[in-house]
């Protein structure tokens, strides 16, 4: 065989003396994809001029009317100030009711004299019947007075 026969005897599955994957399925799909890639990059960036270039007109004004506003990026972006967050109102306590202590007035004692002294006790004695009253209720005699212990 000779150089020149050599890629003739080649099967068809190796590709043509072209390369080596010309002709097989793996080549064509590779290049469907790869356009398929590019066709997307491209869409890509004629979308996001398209809305860069929308974006820059719409804020060109006052207008009047609904508003559509595009973000593309990370958190929210605000052209006007954020919307307001509710507030709770403050907490308004009733002022305290001071009541003052009570004041306790107590009257001045009042000392009463003492009483008198009690006159001595005494037991009264009937010397005829040997008592003293009231286990003897009388006597005939006058009662002798005896003081008490």
């Amino acid at each position: 065989m000779n150089r020149g026969s050599r890629a003739a005897a080649l099967p068809l599955s190796m590709g043509n003396a072209a390369g080596p994957w010309r002709g097989s399925d793996h080549y064509t799909c590779w290049v469907l994809r790869e356009r398929q890639m590019k066709r997307a990059g491209l869409a890509s960036v004629v979308a996001t001029a398209v809305l860069l270039i929308t974006a820059a007109w719409s804020s060109a004004g006052p207008r009047r009317g609904p508003e559509v506003d595009v973000f593309i990026g990370v958190g929210p972006v605000y052209r006007y100030p954020p919307p307001p967050y509710y507030v709770y109102p403050p907490v308004v306590y009733p002022a305290p009711v001071l009541v003052p202590a009570p004041i306790y007035v107590t009257p001045t004692p009042v000392y009463a004299p003492p009483p008198p002294p009690s006159a001595p006790a005494y037991w009264y004695y009937c010397q005829s019947f040997r008592g003293y009253y009231p286990t003897v209720p009388s006597c005939p005699e006058a009662w002798i007075a005896v003081p008490g212990r």
